[in-house]
Parts: C-alpha cells; structure tokens; sequence
C-alpha cells in the first residue's frame, strides 16, 4: 500500500452497479467493499480525470454502471476510512478506499453516511 495519501479537497469517483442505484438514490452496497474485494473501494481521482472517463475505462472492461457518483475525500477521512492512489495500467486515476481496519457493523454504517453524502451531492455522470 502506498503511504501517499489523497488531498482532502479532491472529490472521488465510484462508478455505481444497477443494483446500487435504485429510483434516484444511492444504495450503501454502493459504498460497502467486499471481502473479495478486500474491503477496499475502488474510486478514481477527480485530478487525474472527469467521471465520463471513470465510466468509460469501467464499462470498457465489461463492467455495468448505471452511472458515476463520487464524494470527497474528506467525507472518507471523516469515517477513518484512509484513500491512497493505486495505479493500474489502463487507469492511473485509480485509487483506493480502505475500509479494512473496521469490522462488519462499522463498515456498513460508514457505507451508509457515505452513500448519503453521494446521493446529496447528485450524480457526476450519467450515461
């Protein structure tokens, strides 16, 4: 893991699965990483590029979204939830979300406020 933490001021992208988003509003398994997943979200940066381009590298993989919401990176500090850069090859604005430290009940909680805070801040994109 990178030590190298995302400036709080930088808004964050997650691209939202059909089962996450449901009349207009952000369900928490939007922002709630699986074990598979090893409790970390995966997000893309606002500074590397927009949300159009977050769906579009997504859906390119075979991924389905309904959209792009995002959130800043503070309202993740503010669960303790910590957000490094992680760089893939197709991708240099993603990033990482870490909810590892938290256990069950915590996770789903944080879930919660957070996919309240997206769905307050209103979509980033949508196709």
């Amino acid at each position: 893991m990178s030590e190298e933490c995302i400036p709080s001021d930088e808004r964050l992208f997650h691209n939202l699965h059909p089962t996450d988003y449901d009349n207009g509003r952000v369900n928490s398994s939007a922002f709630n990483p699986s074990e598979n997943h090893e409790y970390k979200l995966s997000v893309d940066r606002s500074s590397i590029h927009d949300a159009e381009r977050s769906f579009s590298i997504f859906t390119s993989r075979g991924n389905k979204s309904v959209g792009v919401c995002g959130v800043m990176c503070a309202d993740f500090s503010g669960e303790e939830i910590i957000c490094f850069p992680d760089e893939v090859d197709d991708n240099p604005a993603h990033a990482l979300a870490d909810y590892s430290p938290h256990g069950v009940s915590q996770r789903k909680k944080k879930a919660k406020r957070l996919a309240k805070k997206a769905g307050s801040y209103g979509l980033d994109f949508q196709p």
